[in-house]
């Protein structure tokens, strides 16, 4: 006897349940994916801009450091291992840095600061400042030279007035604040170009001068080729003070660091801090982070005498960690109950097919079929049905995440300024296909056999002439 002749015609004997069954299976996987997906490719995306281009996934650091972050705790002779973690697998970018507070005076305003030493050549392939670097400034001035010009219309010169002391990395992202559309502005980005834009330069390897936030360089009323006066301690117990040129200015997606952020030349910072070649850290980026605990484990076992540590991004920033895993039980939760209703809708649809052929199976029963027979056809028909409600619901789910994780939503004007606020990069991404997708399938395809067990149980207690009466 084929089975599986039998169930793919007993599935059409209802065509409207059969139909019914699959597309409530093939709209939770769709859900399903697309929560996970998105959910996920949020957590990337932040763990990207948190994590990758500020900290490293990865930092090598002296033992004491982890504990203290003092520049006392310092280490030399740092050229060579980097020079052998370029050369290693799964290491994308390798830059040695100093990290000190100290306190920043310009006239008569003060504020207390947070200087990153960098190697301006390392840095480029680990967190690329040049990305932060501020090219556009809304003053008065720029705006009314633009007003004039361009002979806005009441509209566009509210919402240009109203952007009044605002930066930009990007050109585009001008146009956004506006509400130009893309041909609308390319006939006026010229006069943006001349009027808005600021002669900010990205530091060199021996460079005099700082980069400083956005937000410090407001409160502090200091302009590009301005001095800044810097005051801290150096090494050691080292007096330090010196004044830098301001380069430019950087914007940063973390609202706390613009307020606080100085980049500095590591030549210079080393100088200024009497760390005579010393660096707090080898902060390290990573093509995959999934392979971040089997690059780690093999950075501390290769390189690393006791006396330093290896420390990953969850380890040095334990908050961040315990806040994602918190969101994403959250998201779990979700998607369980989500699973749950369409566990219960399957276990419905099977009873009610059972019940509405008792009387087929009593008297294929009585002619001779076996009753585990009758079983099997029952579960292969529930699970042609499922694969069915898969198979749709992976054609839909796939070209929509597959578009979205290579072109992102990007949020702009208000919405994308209160993500910055938050200290996200204001875009969601929707996560590849990865484990979490297979994940959901083999979970359904599960819900959808163990639908079955009830009523498989109810055939094997079917009394024949019970079930035989009308």
């Amino acid at each position: 006897m084929n089975l599986f002749k039998l169930a793919s015609r007993n599935i059409w004997r209802n065509k409207r349940r059969a139909i019914l069954t699959a597309s409530s299976i093939s709209a939770g996987i769709f859900f399903a994916l697309l929560i996970r997906s998105f959910q996920l490719g949020a957590y990337s995306t932040m763990i990207d801009e948190s994590i990758g281009k500020v900290s490293g996934y990865i930092q090598i650091q002296k033992k004491e450091f982890y504990e203290d972050p003092s520049i006392d705790y310092s280490f030399n002779n740092y050229k060579e291992l980097l020079n052998q973690l370029s050369k290693s697998d799964g290491i994308k970018a390798a830059s040695p840095r100093i990290e000190s507070g100290a306190l920043a005076a310009s006239m008569d305003k003060s504020k207390p600061v947070f200087i990153m030493g960098i190697d301006p050549i390392y840095e480029r392939f680990m967190s690329n400042p040049t990305n932060l670097l501020v090219n556009y400034v809304l003053s008065r001035s720029s705006i009314n030279k633009i007003s004039k010009e361009l002979n806005l219309n009441n509209e566009k010169f509210k919402i240009l007035n109203g952007l009044e002391g605002k930066v930009y990395n990007k050109l585009s992202h001008i146009s956004d604040d506006l509400n130009y559309s893309d041909k609308e502005f390319n006939s006026v980005s010229k006069v943006f170009d001349k009027y808005a834009k600021i002669n900010g330069s990205f530091l060199r390897r021996n460079d005099e001068g700082i980069l400083i936030g956005e937000k410090l360089a407001r409160f502090l009323k200091i302009n590009i080729g301005d001095t800044l006066t810097l005051v801290g301690s150096g090494y050691h117990g080292a007096s330090a003070a010196g004044l830098f040129p301001v380069r430019g200015f950087v914007k940063s997606t973390n609202p706390d660091l613009n307020n606080k952020l100085i980049y500095m030349s590591l030549n210079k910072m080393q100088d200024f801090l009497d760390m005579k070649g010393r660096i707090n850290y080898i902060a390290i980026n990573l093509y995959d982070k999934k392979e971040m605990d089997i690059v780690q484990e093999y950075i501390r076992n290769s390189y690393l005498d006791s006396s330093y540590v290896v420390k990953n991004w969850q380890e040095l920033n334990p908050s961040m960690y315990k806040m994602i895993e918190s969101d994403n039980q959250s998201g779990i939760a979700i998607i369980f109950i989500l699973y749950l209703i369409i566990f219960f809708g399957i276990i419905g649809t099977v009873m009610m097919m059972l019940s509405e052929r008792k009387q087929e199976f009593a008297v294929l029963n009585a002619l001779g079929m076996k009753k585990i027979n009758m079983k099997k056809t029952i579960l292969i028909e529930t699970i042609m049905i499922g694969t069915v409600g898969v198979f749709v619901g992976l054609s839909i789910s796939i070209p929509i995440i597959l578009y979205f994780n290579i072109n992102p939503i990007e949020f702009t004007g208000a919405t994308a300024r209160a993500y910055e606020k938050l200290g996200f990069a204001p875009m969601f991404p929707a996560e590849g296909i990865d484990s979490y997708f297979f994940n959901q399938i083999f979970a359904i395809l599960f819900m959808v056999i163990l639908a079955c067990y009830i009523p498989l149980r109810r055939i094997g207690k079917m009394k024949i002439i019970k079930s035989i009466r009308p």
